[in-house]
């Protein structure tokens, strides 16, 4: 065995750091859970379904957890649940039509219809329950699910037989009635063959038959149903002989949707509800939760006669008999945008804005010690000033200090909790020509080690301004007249050695360092061959190679340091199978992890993982094949000091947890979890908090190799078996790590426990 030098000894760890660890190669969902549009209650849980996943109240415990495709859900994008009758399960449907069945926190996945051959949208708008059938309001009819068999059973075209749009359904007297876009309708149960579409009628007793019935509902003895005007939605009711009548409570303005729960019918408006008993008197109205404005979607109420509302903001919604309001909504980011994502020492920071919306009053999210904190103009007045925050940049030397780029409104700088706002009225940037305060397009922002701030202005005269930490200002036009109107510059890299490289995305870059130095790249291969096409992002490695995205894949500036001294300097593209590096896909963001890897994320078909040199594929996260909600990449951004990797989408934010972190400066963190190793883990154990380029060698108390292998960045993985496949015995085991000089090291143990 190597003969270690400067050995640190680290005395037995036990299990510290286990409850917050997130668990290696794990998947998190960072979705806004606020907009809740369906509420359920199901064995003392509440449920409320958003777009993206399912949060829940525990009644006994108080507690909230979540549900999505992060952890057990199949999809994203829930149009509506339900509880299924007698049993303490529950239908997911989804606005591509798939279909969850969920248990005892067990999905039953049934994908026929999102699979099916049917064209155009097909949304599951409604769920309603008929013996052991799930009858599913879809954009293309009605579609029966045997939820014994788990498969889809019949399939009925309403209408013209071109499928019209079936917002509900429910039965009433042997029918089953429709609510459509154009009509209420209604077929037999039995006699009649429901899939000959003349057989479904149009309910012609109403002025304007052909107008929208948005919600149609049985209760105690009643048809309810109610039907979308000019003006404002009306109710009607009716009994099994009786004409159809308006339900005249005069407090019920514009009715959107009809409920039956625990004997009670629920009226929902957009801003209130009404509660009426079974000989339809109100009980009460709920129209104020003590804050706010209320945007209910849906309502239930549990055993204890408690009221639950989905609210499209405020999330969960509770009022007790007697009144009192609580309100329920997990902490996660306000919104599901990403446009820009950074960290330094264990924060992550996320930018909301984006460059096609100027307007944009998402703001910003700050992931800390595992929680979410928003900073919006709904949460801080001063940030009304500032809209559109779509790129952001952390000080290297004090990671209080936060800066982002508002690409509208100019730079907000935030440290400990004061904000200070930087525009064109009271400071050098500047506007397009010709316009005024709010067209001070800031493309990006990034730092220097010396903590001056340099940013970069879209369609201005100047492209890059410096904000100096002392408070002065320097402008920088590159004596280059083709600046200005309709003239796009993109985001700036700061290397070590303090080259600013500046994106040109229809040319190239122009490189300069502040001193006198500055080329104009055209964006050429090896060959001095021009690429036709756009540069949209780029990182720098841990070997000074400067990696660039472009909308044909990847190229790669080899030793940077000659960019002023090689008038033929250019860019090199890496060849894989006989192709350049993802030349079929336009890139959107590069991150290096700390074992030198790159995380590319692209325009259309999620993030690809690759090796230090590019030619090794280690993953492909796409939509199809892991928790991330949508192939549409915005932004990628690594805890360096976690390893968990952030990638936003167009549909919001998820996080993987990698198996590299940054390497330390010595061993004096270093840490083995989950430890001890119980027989009930099956994951990877992990090493972190090593120097760069540490070998880390495991041995038994008998001195036996069982490992060895060298760490990404400051963090080595093991699967816990020896070299046979076999799982290690019981006992105790030690971690020998060096660097590859020799010159550092340290010793740690663990513990091990099989049956």
């Amino acid at each position: 065995m190597k003969h270690f030098f400067g050995l640190v000894i680290l005395a037995f760890i036990p299990s510290l750091f286990l409850n917050s660890q997130v668990p290696m190669n794990a998947w998190r969902d960072h979705f806004p859970y606020k907009h809740a549009k369906d509420v359920i209650t199901v064995k003392g849980r509440i449920y409320a379904a958003t777009d993206r996943g399912i949060f829940y109240y525990i009644k006994k415990t108080g507690e909230l957890r979540k549900l999505s495709k992060a952890n057990v859900l199949s999809d994203i994008d829930i149009s509506a649940i339900e509880k299924i009758p007698s049993r303490d399960a529950f239908i997911i449907a989804y606005e591509n039509a798939n279909i969850d069945i969920y248990e005892g926190h067990h999905v039953t996945n049934i994908p026929d219809i999102k699979q099916s051959a049917v064209h155009g949208e097909r949304k599951v708008h409604n769920i309603s329950f008929r013996n052991n059938e799930a009858w599913l309001s879809t954009d293309i009819g009605i579609i029966v699910l045997d939820i014994q068999k788990k498969e889809v059973k019949e399939t009925y075209s309403v209408g013209s037989g071109e499928g019209l749009k079936i917002l509900e359904t429910t039965f009433f007297n042997e029918y089953i009635y429709a609510a459509a876009e154009d009509g209420l309708y209604k077929a037999p149960l039995e006699g009649v063959n429901l899939l000959d579409f003349n057989n479904w009628e149009l309910v012609s007793d109403f002025s304007d038959s052909n107008n929208a019935f948005v919600s149609v509902t049985t209760f105690n003895d009643y048809l309810f149903t109610i039907q979308k005007t000019s003006a404002n939605n009306t109710l009607h009711k009716k009994r099994s002989s009786s004409v159809w009548e308006r339900f005249n409570d005069m407090s019920i303005s514009d009715p959107l949707r009809l409920l039956e729960s625990r004997n009670k019918l629920i009226v929902i408006e957009e801003k209130n509800l009404s509660v009426f008993n079974q000989n339809l008197k109100k009980k009460f109205n709920f129209s104020d939760y003590g804050y706010g404005v209320p945007d209910m979607n849906d309502a239930v109420f549990d055993s204890d006669q408690k009221l639950w509302v989905a609210d499209n903001y405020y999330g969960l919604i509770m009022r007790k008999r007697e009144g009192a309001v609580g309100t329920y909504k997990l902490n996660a980011p306000s919104f599901a945008s990403v446009n820009d994502i950074v960290a330094k020492k264990g924060d992550v920071w996320v930018a909301a804005g984006s460059p096609d919306n100027r307007f944009s009053e998402k703001g910003m999210y700050r992931f800390s010690e595992g929680k979410w904190k928003n900073f919006n103009r709904y949460t801080y007045d001063v940030l009304d000033t500032v809209k559109n925050i779509s790129s952001l940049a952390i000080d290297p030397n004090n990671h209080n200090r936060v800066c982002g780029g508002s690409y509208g409104y100019g730079i907000v700088e935030f440290e400990n909790a004061a904000f200070n706002i930087y525009n064109e009225i009271d400071y050098p940037l500047e506007t397009v020509p010709g316009f005024d305060h709010g067209y001070a397009f800031i493309a990006d922002v990034a730092f220097d080690n010396t903590s001056d701030l340099w940013i970069t202005s879209s369609q201005t005269e100047n492209p890059v301004f410096e904000m100096k930490q002392n408070g002065d200002w320097n402008t920088y036009n590159f004596d280059n007249t083709n600046f200005g109107f309709e003239k796009e510059v993109g985001d700036i890299l700061i290397t070590e050695s303090g080259v600013k490289w500046l994106i040109l995305p229809n040319f190239g870059f122009i490189v300069f360092d502040g001193k006198g130095h500055r080329e104009k790249l055209p964006l050429k291969d090896e060959n001095g061959e021009h690429i036709n096409a756009q540069i949209n992002c780029f990182a720098q490695d841990k070997n000074g190679n400067i990696w660039a995205g472009t909308s044909k894949g990847i190229v790669v500036y080899y030793s940077p340091e000659n960019v002023f001294r090689d008038n033929n300097y250019t860019a090199s593209r890496i060849i894989v199978e006989n192709r350049y590096l993802l030349e079929f896909e336009s890139i959107t963001d590069i991150y290096v992890d700390g074992g030198n890897r790159k995380w590319i994320g692209t325009r259309n078909s999620g993030v690809f993982f690759i090796g230090e040199n590019g030619k090794k594929q280690i993953h492909h996260f796409n939509a199809q094949n892991s928790p991330i909600p949508s192939n549409i990449i915005t932004s990628i951004g690594i805890n360096e000091e976690s390893g968990e990797v952030f990638i936003g989408t167009g549909k919001g934010l998820v996080s993987y947890k990698s198996n590299a972190t940054e390497g330390n400066d010595n061993y004096e963190d270093v840490y083995v979890y989950p430890n001890p190793v119980r027989e009930s883990f099956d994951g990877e154990i992990t090493i972190t908090g090593l120097m760069n380029n540490t070998v880390v060698k495991i041995t038994d108390v008998a001195g036996n190799l069982v490992f060895e292998d060298e760490a990404n960045g400051g963090t080595l993985t093991w699967d816990g078996k020896n070299s046979h496949g076999q799982r290690v015995n019981t006992g105790v085991y030690f971690v020998f790590c060096g660097n590859k000089g020799g010159n550092n090291s340290c010793v740690t143990k663990f513990m091990v426990i099989n049956k």
